[in-house]
């Protein structure tokens, strides 16, 4: 049970807050070379939210029971 853990922990230095503050504008970049089309798929939850509640439910009255 004395497993060793590899673990390494990086030292706050400047490399990350150069990275932190070049955050936004790299965001910024990626963006506006993203591709303007939409997207031709429809996401999985769409379609599993479709499938668990349809719009139309069709049923057939089987029997009525008269409970007084």
């Amino acid at each position: 049970m004395n497993k060793k853990l590899k673990i390494k922990v990086k030292a706050l230095g400047i490399l990350d807050l150069l990275r932190f503050k070049n955050l936004v504008p790299n965001r910024r970049k990626h963006f506006e070379n993203a591709p303007s089309t939409p997207l031709v798929m429809v996401p999985y939850m769409n379609e599993l939210a479709n499938a668990i509640h349809p719009k139309e439910q069709n049923f057939e009255i089987v029997e009525v029971i008269n409970v007084t």
